[in-house]
């Protein structure tokens, strides 16, 4: 069955296509996480079908396939191949080349190449879904104890390396389309300035989201990984570091010597959220592994700024104190 020829020819109407794409769905939970081998040849049909629908008229179905997926990923209901399927239908299934691989003329640690379709989320779209898979991975956080306990990477793991290219792509984009926004802005306005913070502000919310919070509803201390993690969580702290360093090379040449940049946000959330006492040393040599590869000489310090360091070491000596009253 041509699916492609089919649509094209019989032009059907959005909800017989949703009704389809339904169908397609329930077809690729049966063939399960890891689909046995005489189900292959109907899998490999199932996922044509999957990107057939995505792709005609794009983006009538993308909000569709992406709940769906998120939704049945949860439950571990859909191979990692439907992801793949996926990510490769709206154009971004390429995997990030290594800064060192990267040309000299070429800043940008998140190029995506051989990638025809680089741009087939519109700005608004993209916004739209880091705003909406924040908000999904901040609920399943929240829906059971083990989650909001020990975070998601766990029952995530199977499906994190497509993951990563997706939030990849999404954060990417978000970068490209905020520099755009702002090329004839004079430099050091208060419309780049904004533009640095708000660009800041998605990715962080994001990456809280996904894995990196470690307080839900700033009252449960929680974890954001177990240890065992660690490898996965390692792999997603670095994404979100890349980001820091995209958005500070590609902002830099529009602030201004001293204006708080990529930088200085990520270090005012790093002395906020993640230096709390007690934090596991698995955790934070995670982090610290990744973020003393940020370009810190290029950031400038302010009161504000020592004025957060000033509270961490206050925290800490206090946290010393109270355990040594133990011994």
């Amino acid at each position: 069955f041509d699916l492609n020829h089919w649509l094209n020819s019989a032009k059907p109407s959005m909800s017989e296509r949703s009704k389809l794409l339904e169908s397609v769905h329930l077809a690729l939970t049966l063939c399960g996480l890891e689909p046995e081998e005489e189900l292959l040849m109907p899998f490999n049909i199932f996922c044509k079908h999957w990107s057939s629908i995505l792709r005609y008229q794009f983006p009538d179905h993308y909000s569709d396939c992406l709940r769906l997926l998120m939704q049945s990923s949860s439950e571990q209901l859909l191979s990692p191949e439907c992801w793949r399927t996926s990510l490769k239908a709206i154009g971004c299934y390429s995997p990030r080349v290594p800064p060192n691989n990267v040309k000299s003329d070429n800043k940008d640690p998140l190029m995506f190449p051989n990638c025809s379709n680089k741009t087939m989320l519109s700005a608004e779209q993209v916004l739209e879904t880091i705003k909406w898979l924040s908000d999904f991975f901040y609920k399943l956080r929240l829906s059971k104890s083990d989650f909001q306990s020990f975070g998601l990477l766990s029952k995530w793991s199977l499906y994190m390396s497509e993951v990563k290219i997706f939030l990849e792509y999404l954060v990417k984009s978000l970068i490209d389309y905020e520099v755009l926004s702002i090329k004839l802005e004079p430099m050091g306005s208060h419309t780049v300035q904004t533009g640095s913070s708000d660009v800041g502000s998605r990715r962080r919310s994001l990456a809280a989201a996904a894995i990196l919070a470690e307080r839900i509803r700033n009252t449960q201390r929680c974890y954001p990984w177990l240890e065992n993690d660690t490898p996965t969580a390692m792999g997603m702290v670095q994404l979100f570091s890349d980001c820091i360093l995209t958005l500070h090379q590609k902002f830099q040449d529009h602030l201004l010597p001293g204006q708080r940049g990529a930088l200085w946000l990520h270090l005012m959330h790093y002395c906020e959220s993640c230096t709390a006492p007690m934090s596991p040393e698995y955790i934070l040599f995670a982090y610290h592994t990744e973020y003393i590869k940020l370009p810190w000489k290029d950031m400038y310090p302010d009161q504000m700024l020592m004025e957060e360091f000033f509270k961490v070491s206050q925290q800490a000596r206090f946290h010393l104190q109270q355990n040594s009253k133990w011994f």
